[in-house]
């Protein structure tokens, strides 16, 4: 036998020996892309987690910041209610509709002049009372028949009733007069109502109503009488 065989047949097995443990090189690649992919997945699937852990808690504070706001704006909504409540307490109370006439009068006329009541009342017969004063004290009271007149203006028209005493008239009165232009090419109304004080034919004084009375003068619930003529004081 040939001693150079076995050499060669050892060597052809260490040869063999030798692949069989570093494998297949494209083998090896393959595998160590596959890890490479598998390292890759898990660090996105982690940044993933990150990114959603994230945004609930971005999700949780705005939530909890709109339940903050929420309740800031319940807060403030209920102190302005509070507020709105003790502003309506403190303003006056709205007189009776009757102002200073009895539960068994007619009202013809009422209304408010600062902290007093101007009226106008009557009792069935053909005469009037005229009231100045407040609901616990009547400073003026003048009983009349009645003086009634009128007039008409461009936009409404102004109606009277005249109570003398002495040298004064008082002069009850409400009107409705033409306004300024607007916008849209009407004309605008303007309500005044009050009592002018009148001496020896000029008036001394304009006592206005404030706001216009909701029973301003009406002929019609009069007792009967005859219309006299207009007066323009200066």
């Amino acid at each position: 036998m040939n001693m150079t065989t076995p050499v060669k047949l050892m060597l052809i097995g260490f040869l063999m020996s030798g692949c069989a443990d570093s494998g297949d090189p494209e083998q090896q690649s393959s595998e160590a892309l596959g890890g490479e992919a598998e390292l890759s997945q898990a660090k996105s699937s982690e940044t993933a987690d990150q990114q959603t852990a994230s945004l609930e808690e971005g999700g949780s504070s705005e939530s909890s910041s709109s339940d903050e706001q929420s309740a800031t704006d319940a807060t403030q909504s209920a102190a302005q209610d509070s507020s709105d409540q003790s502003s309506a307490s403190d303003k006056p109370q709205p007189k009776p509709i009757q102002g200073l006439c009895g539960a068994d009068q007619t009202t013809h006329f009422s209304c408010q002049i600062g902290a007093k009541l101007a009226s106008v009342c009557s009792t069935g017969t053909d005469e009037l009372s005229y009231r100045f004063g407040t609901l616990a004290k009547t400073e003026l009271n003048i009983v009349s028949p009645v003086h009634y007149s009128r007039t008409s203006y461009s936009g409404g028209g102004e109606g009277r009733l005249r109570f003398s005493r002495g040298e004064y008239d008082y002069v009850v009165h409400s009107g409705i007069y033409a306004g300024d232009w607007q916008p849209d090419g009407t004309r605008g109304k303007v309500e005044r109502a009050g009592v002018y004080v009148i001496q020896g034919g000029k008036q001394i004084a304009d006592l206005a109503c404030d706001p216009y009375p909701e029973l301003d003068l009406n002929s019609e619930t009069l007792p009967e009488h005859k219309v006299e003529e207009f007066v323009y004081y200066d």
